[in-house]
């Protein structure tokens, strides 16, 4: 990606700075004065034997004189993923794709996006249609290269947890289970005891912001595993609606509907399958009709994570995710896949002629 590289802008902007000509420095480095003006107007670029002198001359690194950053900040890669979700959700696939691989390859040891690279992957395999398996592999890839070279032990185990995650979606549970078997879980989380510490030290609004963290995450990790939670229950349809029952009133108590309508989303539309399946079309419908309720809600789009009254503490916690407030995927590709789940399901053909999932479906399409 030879565009990237700024040396020419570099070396007169620095030899200026030094107050050198042309001519000085080609004398200093044993060139003609002509070498270096075409490295300054971008025509050419120094023998590769020069740049160590030319940063030592500087007082710079040669990836300072390159004008390349082998690493991206926090906020970089925030907005890298932002840009790269918008292009999944207005370019053909491959376009984006290529945006991807370009990235992953400019930024090789820069694992934080290497594993957001891979992340949007997996987010956005189903655009790729036939092609979903190669990409799904092609991520598992990445996540072992990360888990095998990347030093940092937060990004290596949520690379080993997408890792089982892609086997899983290969149909591949032996791989999962051998990878997570061997992850190390941490049997307490650490909040709850440094928010104590924060509290002793005097400083409450920390306190407050690490426990309302935990708190928060807690109950989104519960209401996460909703879906799985009433799949296997398929067959006992009062342990089903139970959990269904408990773990969305709990949500309920904390207005999470509204500070995390995805969720809820994903819910209704898991206990609307299920029911389905269990044939009790009337307690399908009820669901289905709050999950269209809700994807066309007044509001609820552009997705954002935020806090409520009761969690007015929250923004430190949600600003030390890895992509902030924002989604994995942008709104369009979001809303898109949550129609395609209710209109291209076979799971809801048994209600195609229902009048009433008729209109559901009328009022889809219009969302």
């Amino acid at each position: 990606m030879m565009n990237d590289i700024n040396i020419g802008v570099k070396i007169a902007v620095k030899r200026r700075e030094k107050g050198v000509t042309q001519e000085e420095l080609a004398g200093f480095l044993g060139v003609s004065k002509a070498a270096v003006s075409k490295w300054e107007s971008g025509q050419s670029y120094p023998d590769i034997t020069l740049l160590p002198v030319l940063a030592t001359y500087f007082n710079m690194t040669v990836d300072d004189l390159l004008g390349y950053a082998p690493q991206m900040t926090k906020d970089d890669v925030q907005r890298m993923y932002a840009r790269l979700s918008r292009a999944f959700a207005e370019t053909p696939f491959d376009d984006a794709y290529t945006q991807c691989r370009e990235y992953s390859k400019k930024y090789y040891s820069c694992w934080n996006v290497q594993l957001q690279i891979g992340i949007l992957l997996v987010n956005h395999s189903p655009l790729a249609r036939e092609r979903m398996k190669a990409i799904f592999e092609e991520a598992i890839h990445m996540f072992e290269r990360i888990t095998r070279e990347c030093d940092d032990p937060g990004i290596a185990q949520q690379a080993l947890f997408l890792q089982s995650y892609c086997y899983l979606a290969l149909n591949q549970p032996v791989n999962a289970i051998d990878l997570l078997d061997a992850m190390e879980e941490p049997l307490m989380s650490r909040r709850p005891l440094l928010a104590k510490a924060y509290q002793m030290k005097g400083d409450v609004n920390k306190a407050r912001s690490l426990l309302q963290g935990y708190i928060y995450s807690s109950l989104i990790g519960i209401l996460g595993v909703l879906p799985d939670f009433m799949g296997l229950y398929m067959d006992d349809p009062a342990k089903a609606d139970e959990g269904f029952d408990k773990i969305t009133a709990m949500g309920g108590v904390f207005e999470l509907e509204d500070m995390h309508p995805a969720l809820y989303i994903t819910a209704y539309l898991a206990a609307a399958q299920v029911y389905t399946m269990q044939g009790r079309s009337e307690e399908a419908l009820d669901m289905l009709e709050k999950f269209v309720r809700l994807l066309g809600a007044p509001g609820v789009f552009p997705l954002k994570l935020h806090g409520n009254a009761f969690f007015d503490s929250l923004d430190e916690f949600l600003d030390s995710l890895d992509l902030g407030v924002y989604p994995p995927r942008s709104d369009e590709v979001i809303k898109q896949s949550a129609k395609d789940s209710v209109l291209l399901s076979p799971v809801f053909v048994s209600l195609k002629e229902n009048p009433r999932f008729i209109r559901l479906t009328e009022k889809l399409n219009n969302i």
